[in-house]
């Protein structure tokens, strides 16, 4: 459980977050498509990749955004 940074209230994140410095280069954690890269609300620039089996990685908020939809 944590405070949701968008409303404020507890709120189970099952997720795992990693910072780096800005300007850092943002490398995926294993390989799969990408299947989002664009603007997301709550995000910025977001890039999200399939890596199968039902697991999605998030990358965002970014610079820029390099890759698009479909890349491996």
């Amino acid at each position: 459980m944590r405070k949701d940074p968008f409303n404020g209230r507890q709120a189970m994140h099952k997720g795992v977050d990693f910072a780096g410095k800005e300007g850092t280069a943002v490398i995926a954690t294993g390989a799969g498509i990408v299947t989002w890269s664009g603007v997301r609300s709550g995000y910025g620039n977001l890039v999200e990749i399939d890596h199968g089996n039902g697991l999605r990685t998030r990358y965002g908020p970014n610079a820029s955004l390099n890759v698009q939809v479909g890349d491996v």
